[in-house]
């Protein structure tokens, strides 16, 4: 029986800013302090020297590894890897599923650049977005994006990569049904 494959995917800058996806409350800050001569060597400096990984995409390819899906991580922002290496990195894999790291200051690079370009390349790929950009504005949560995690990752992530119950039964995604956005909070329980 074939495993489900799964992509962790934290997706390059569009440009040579870092990028830490995790700042401002999980919707991203690009890291960039003016464009005078000092600020650009404060820029740089911390973007060489500061490389954080996506704490949610850990808690993902932790708990799916241990529910044993097969799991591929690349994380080509901290690995300085460009778009076209980013994809050719991809190989052969060809996931049934890819978790992928959003933030506010990217979003329409991370949609339309990024999930666009995963989706022409691995037919049939359900987008899963994390990080809390889509929370507070569900209005951006479109096409080529699948679903977007609300909350813990943890919570949710079994469920929505091996199908074992609806979108519709599970608490703390953004999903489309029949061209409308369905937005369902986290919840205690």
């Amino acid at each position: 029986m074939k495993k489900t494959r799964v992509l962790i995917l934290n997706p390059p800058s569009p440009d040579e800013t870092y990028i830490n996806r995790d700042h401002m409350g999980g919707m991203g800050q690009r890291i960039n302090f003016g464009q005078d001569f000092k600020a650009k060597i404060l820029s740089r400096l911390k973007s060489n020297f500061i490389h954080l990984p996506v704490v949610q995409l850990v808690y993902a390819a932790t708990v799916l590894v241990e529910q044993g899906f097969d799991v591929k991580v690349i994380d080509a922002l901290n690995e300085n890897k460009s778009l076209d290496n980013m994809f050719d990195a991809m190989g052969d894999f060809y996931p049934d599923f890819i978790v992928m790291s959003i933030s506010s200051s990217c979003l329409l690079f991370e949609r339309d650049i990024v999930a666009k370009r995963c989706k022409e390349l691995f037919s049939g790929v359900k987008i899963i977005t994390v990080g809390d950009t889509l929370t507070h504005e569900s209005d951006q949560f479109k096409q080529p994006f699948d679903v977007a995690i609300i909350g813990e990752v943890e919570r949710v992530i079994v469920d929505i990569c091996s199908a074992q119950k609806s979108l519709q039964e599970l608490d703390g995604v953004i999903y489309c049904e029949q061209d409308v956005v369905v937005v369902k909070k986290e919840t205690d329980g």
